[in-house]
């Protein structure tokens, strides 16, 4: 999917819409990945779309929620990418914190 074809759902769906009219919309696309960090997981096919969203002018934070043998390599892509404000590390979280990633 193109960056463009992506806003142009995000900024059409119902539920996006539904959460500007209760004033929790402020055009950031905010993004949950939880999972075990490793390469089967494909965080960073990940990283490449925030970085493409962000250069498209999308205003996006991504959040990880978990831990694993590729944490140190990712978090050096999201500076490579220029990305690295924009995505946050988590760690491993419990499942009561987790809960309260996905209601947020």
């Amino acid at each position: 999917m193109t960056p463009e074809r992506f806003i142009a759902r995000w900024k059409d769906n119902p539920l996006t819409e539904r959460a500007g009219a209760q004033g929790h919309f402020d055009d950031l696309c905010d993004l949950l990945f939880v999972g075990r960090l490793d390469q089967v997981k494909g965080v960073l096919v990940l990283f490449d779309a925030v970085a493409e969203l962000a250069t498209a002018g999308v205003g996006v934070r991504l959040t990880l929620v978990g831990d694993g043998p590729q944490r140190a390599e990712l978090e050096a892509r999201t500076v490579d990418l220029g990305i690295g404000s924009s995505v946050r590390f988590m760690g491993y979280r419990s499942q009561p914190e987790v809960q309260a990633h996905l209601a947020a």
